[in-house]
Protein backbone atom coordinates (compact mmCIF):
# COMPACT_ATOMS: atom_id res chain seq x y z
CA UNK A 1 0.00 0.00 0.00
CA UNK A 2 3.01 2.39 1.13
CA UNK A 3 4.59 1.77 -2.35
CA UNK A 4 1.33 2.91 -4.16
CA UNK A 5 0.69 5.73 -2.59
CA UNK A 6 4.47 6.93 -3.10
CA UNK A 7 3.94 5.87 -6.67
CA UNK A 8 0.52 7.58 -6.93
CA UNK A 9 2.04 10.85 -5.65
CA UNK A 10 5.30 10.60 -7.76
CA UNK A 11 2.84 10.39 -10.82
CA UNK A 12 1.11 13.01 -9.81
CA UNK A 13 3.55 15.68 -9.35
CA UNK A 14 5.37 14.60 -12.49
CA UNK A 15 1.76 15.66 -14.36
CA UNK A 16 1.15 18.50 -12.72
CA UNK A 17 4.81 19.80 -13.57
CA UNK A 18 4.48 19.18 -17.03
CA UNK A 19 1.30 20.76 -17.09
CA UNK A 20 2.74 23.87 -15.68
CA UNK A 21 6.10 23.09 -18.03
CA UNK A 22 3.35 23.10 -20.73
CA UNK A 23 0.23 25.48 -19.75
CA UNK A 24 -0.29 27.55 -23.21
CA UNK A 25 -2.46 25.09 -24.59
CA UNK A 26 -5.05 27.31 -26.40
CA UNK A 27 -4.63 30.24 -28.75
CA UNK A 28 -6.24 32.89 -31.10
CA UNK A 29 -4.14 34.52 -33.93
CA UNK A 30 -5.42 36.87 -36.10
CA UNK A 31 -3.40 37.14 -39.36
CA UNK A 32 -3.19 39.13 -42.94
CA UNK A 33 -2.56 37.15 -46.12
CA UNK A 34 -1.22 38.43 -49.91
CA UNK A 35 -3.11 35.91 -52.67
CA UNK A 36 -1.18 35.37 -55.47
CA UNK A 37 -0.29 32.62 -58.24
CA UNK A 38 -3.78 31.74 -59.27
CA UNK A 39 -3.32 28.90 -61.91
CA UNK A 40 -6.39 30.32 -63.58
CA UNK A 41 -7.09 27.16 -65.49
CA UNK A 42 -10.31 27.78 -67.30
CA UNK A 43 -10.42 25.38 -70.09
CA UNK A 44 -12.64 27.29 -72.43
CA UNK A 45 -11.70 31.00 -71.75
CA UNK A 46 -8.84 32.59 -70.32
CA UNK A 47 -10.47 34.03 -67.27
CA UNK A 48 -7.76 34.57 -64.96
CA UNK A 49 -7.74 36.45 -61.23
CA UNK A 50 -5.26 39.24 -59.97
CA UNK A 51 -3.28 38.74 -57.23
CA UNK A 52 -5.28 39.96 -54.28
CA UNK A 53 -5.52 40.00 -50.10
CA UNK A 54 -7.96 39.46 -47.29
CA UNK A 55 -7.10 38.32 -43.71
CA UNK A 56 -8.63 35.54 -40.80
CA UNK A 57 -8.52 34.03 -37.67
CA UNK A 58 -7.42 31.03 -36.42
CA UNK A 59 -8.18 29.31 -32.94
CA UNK A 60 -5.27 27.08 -32.43
CA UNK A 61 -5.48 24.01 -30.09
CA UNK A 62 -1.25 22.57 -28.96
CA UNK A 63 -1.64 18.88 -28.24
CA UNK A 64 1.86 18.92 -27.65
CA UNK A 65 5.07 21.71 -27.78
CA UNK A 66 5.55 19.74 -31.16
CA UNK A 67 1.73 19.27 -32.79
CA UNK A 68 -0.79 21.79 -33.16
CA UNK A 69 -4.49 21.63 -34.59
CA UNK A 70 -5.96 24.95 -36.15
CA UNK A 71 -9.61 25.76 -37.17
CA UNK A 72 -9.04 29.03 -39.36
CA UNK A 73 -11.71 31.35 -40.87
CA UNK A 74 -10.39 33.40 -44.08
CA UNK A 75 -11.71 35.99 -46.29
CA UNK A 76 -9.93 37.01 -49.28
CA UNK A 77 -11.18 38.77 -52.87
CA UNK A 78 -9.50 39.04 -56.35
CA UNK A 79 -10.33 41.70 -59.28
CA UNK A 80 -10.46 39.50 -62.47
CA UNK A 81 -7.88 40.13 -65.30
CA UNK A 82 -9.23 41.06 -69.06
CA UNK A 83 -10.21 37.80 -70.55
CA UNK A 84 -12.08 36.07 -73.43
CA UNK A 85 -14.91 35.26 -71.52
CA UNK A 86 -17.65 36.79 -73.69
CA UNK A 87 -20.06 39.23 -72.42
CA UNK A 88 -17.88 39.79 -69.08
CA UNK A 89 -15.26 42.42 -68.55
CA UNK A 90 -14.49 43.16 -65.05
CA UNK A 91 -15.82 42.18 -61.93
CA UNK A 92 -13.99 40.00 -59.22
CA UNK A 93 -14.21 36.74 -56.70
CA UNK A 94 -14.67 36.70 -53.50
CA UNK A 95 -13.91 33.64 -51.07
CA UNK A 96 -14.70 32.26 -47.43
CA UNK A 97 -12.95 29.28 -46.71
CA UNK A 98 -13.39 27.96 -42.86
CA UNK A 99 -10.30 25.37 -42.46
CA UNK A 100 -8.95 22.47 -40.32
CA UNK A 101 -5.32 21.48 -39.88
CA UNK A 102 -2.56 20.14 -38.51
CA UNK A 103 0.98 21.63 -37.95
CA UNK A 104 3.80 19.57 -36.72
CA UNK A 105 7.93 20.47 -35.95
CA UNK A 106 10.39 20.97 -33.44
CA UNK A 107 9.99 23.55 -30.66
CA UNK A 108 13.17 25.52 -30.23
CA UNK A 109 13.67 27.95 -27.66
CA UNK A 110 13.20 31.07 -29.68
CA UNK A 111 10.45 29.34 -32.32
CA UNK A 112 8.37 26.48 -33.18
CA UNK A 113 9.28 25.64 -36.70
CA UNK A 114 6.71 23.53 -38.74
CA UNK A 115 5.23 21.88 -41.70
CA UNK A 116 1.28 20.98 -42.03
CA UNK A 117 -1.51 20.25 -44.49
CA UNK A 118 -5.63 20.89 -43.91
CA UNK A 119 -8.95 20.43 -45.19
CA UNK A 120 -12.01 22.96 -45.24
CA UNK A 121 -14.87 24.28 -47.38
CA UNK A 122 -14.64 27.59 -49.23
CA UNK A 123 -18.24 29.77 -49.47
CA UNK A 124 -17.68 31.91 -53.35
CA UNK A 125 -19.30 34.41 -54.97
CA UNK A 126 -18.44 36.28 -58.40
CA UNK A 127 -19.38 39.76 -58.15
CA UNK A 128 -19.44 43.41 -60.16
CA UNK A 129 -18.57 43.35 -63.95
CA UNK A 130 -20.51 42.41 -66.95
CA UNK A 131 -21.26 38.46 -65.58
CA UNK A 132 -22.91 39.47 -62.44
CA UNK A 133 -26.39 38.36 -62.14
CA UNK A 134 -26.03 35.33 -64.65
CA UNK A 135 -22.59 33.94 -63.59
CA UNK A 136 -22.47 32.11 -60.48
CA UNK A 137 -19.54 30.56 -58.41
CA UNK A 138 -20.06 27.52 -56.71
CA UNK A 139 -18.75 26.62 -53.40
CA UNK A 140 -16.17 24.03 -53.51
CA UNK A 141 -13.33 21.57 -50.63
CA UNK A 142 -10.39 23.15 -50.39
CA UNK A 143 -6.81 21.71 -49.40
CA UNK A 144 -4.14 22.94 -48.35
CA UNK A 145 -0.17 22.56 -47.46
CA UNK A 146 1.99 25.07 -45.28
CA UNK A 147 5.53 25.29 -44.13
CA UNK A 148 5.79 28.38 -41.05
CA UNK A 149 7.61 28.98 -37.95
CA UNK A 150 5.65 30.54 -34.67
CA UNK A 151 8.40 33.16 -33.28
CA UNK A 152 8.13 33.35 -29.94
CA UNK A 153 8.07 37.11 -28.92
CA UNK A 154 7.25 36.17 -24.76
CA UNK A 155 5.67 33.22 -23.17
CA UNK A 156 2.15 34.05 -24.59
CA UNK A 157 2.97 36.01 -27.57
CA UNK A 158 3.94 34.92 -31.01
CA UNK A 159 4.60 36.10 -34.45
CA UNK A 160 3.40 34.08 -37.24
CA UNK A 161 4.53 34.27 -40.98
CA UNK A 162 3.32 31.25 -43.33
CA UNK A 163 3.04 30.36 -46.96
CA UNK A 164 0.54 28.38 -48.05
CA UNK A 165 -0.62 26.26 -50.86
CA UNK A 166 -4.25 26.04 -51.78
CA UNK A 167 -6.15 23.41 -53.62
CA UNK A 168 -9.54 24.43 -54.79
CA UNK A 169 -11.83 23.78 -58.07
CA UNK A 170 -15.26 25.28 -57.94
CA UNK A 171 -17.58 24.99 -60.53
CA UNK A 172 -18.43 28.44 -62.63
CA UNK A 173 -22.07 28.17 -63.98
CA UNK A 174 -23.93 30.08 -66.08
CA UNK A 175 -27.43 30.62 -65.90
CA UNK A 176 -30.10 29.37 -68.59
CA UNK A 177 -31.36 33.27 -69.65
CA UNK A 178 -28.00 35.03 -70.63
CA UNK A 179 -28.13 38.14 -72.68
CA UNK A 180 -27.14 36.47 -76.29
CA UNK A 181 -29.92 34.10 -75.44
CA UNK A 182 -27.11 30.75 -75.46
CA UNK A 183 -27.97 27.72 -73.31
CA UNK A 184 -27.11 27.32 -69.71
CA UNK A 185 -23.28 25.97 -69.62
CA UNK A 186 -20.57 25.07 -66.53
CA UNK A 187 -17.34 23.92 -66.20
CA UNK A 188 -14.91 23.34 -63.13
CA UNK A 189 -12.48 26.60 -62.67
CA UNK A 190 -9.21 25.74 -61.59
CA UNK A 191 -8.74 28.07 -58.53
CA UNK A 192 -5.27 26.45 -57.19
CA UNK A 193 -3.19 29.81 -55.64
CA UNK A 194 -0.50 30.20 -53.30
CA UNK A 195 -0.54 32.77 -49.53
CA UNK A 196 1.87 34.44 -48.15
CA UNK A 197 0.13 35.11 -44.29
CA UNK A 198 1.62 37.09 -41.40
CA UNK A 199 -0.08 36.84 -38.17
CA UNK A 200 -0.02 37.52 -34.80
CA UNK A 201 -1.09 35.11 -32.21
CA UNK A 202 -1.69 34.83 -27.65
CA UNK A 203 -1.77 31.48 -26.17
CA UNK A 204 -3.41 31.02 -22.97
Amino acid sequence: MKKLFVCSLALGLASGLAGLAFSQTLGIEAHGLYVFDFQGDLASYKLEPKDGGGGGLAFVVAATPYLKFDFGIDYFSANLKDSDFTGVKGGHIDMLPLTLGFRAGPSLDFAFLYAGAGIGRSFNNWSGGTGDGWVTLKDSMIYYACLGAEIFLTDILVLRPELRYNWLKPELKGDPIVPWGETSWKEDWDLSHFQGRFGLGIYF
